[in-house]
This record gives structure tokens, sequence and C-alpha cells, in this order.
């Protein structure tokens, strides 16, 4: 369960399938050096630590969220948890 998170250390990411309770689990190091990504698309949750490999399935659309984009410019960094991606 959850509780697995305090005994990690170092840089992680992933994500565990509980079969039995049909529940997912994701997570990824505490200071946030390893990415994290993910989005659903056509009801399934696709997951990765670049944002290029999300970008190579097929159901995933390429489209630029002009939220993020606007905050970039205006504040010279990425002040969301979004990406440039929608």
């Amino acid at each position: 369960g959850e509780e697995l998170l305090q005994k990690l250390r170092g840089m992680f990411a992933f994500v565990i399938w509980d079969r039995k309770n049909k529940s997912i689990f994701g997570a990824r190091d505490f200071f946030g050096i390893k990415p994290f990504y993910y989005t659903i698309a056509n009801g399934n949750l696709i997951y990765a630590s670049e944002i290029k490999a999300i970008l190579a399935h097929p159901d995933v659309r390429k489209e630029v969220n002009p939220i993020a984009l606007e905050n970039y410019l205006t504040f010279q960094y990425s002040v969301l948890e979004e990406t440039f991606f929608k």
C-alpha cells in the first residue's frame, strides 16, 4: 500500500496495478527528481517518465495547453503542475 513510500529512498517513479482489488497506485520520489507524466486517452491511463513516450501513443492528441504556455511566457518558468500539452 501507500505506506511503501515511507521505506523508499532515492529517485523513483512507478505504478502498481492490484489485480485482486482492481486498484492502481502511482508515485514518484518526494523531491520530484524522476518525472511522472500521465494522461487518460480513450479511457486508458497512459503514463511515462518522458512526455515524448506519451505523445508517441496513437490515442493521444497532440494539442497545446494555452494556459500553461501563457504562464510560461509571462513568468519565464512553468508555474503549473501541467505540461504544455493538454
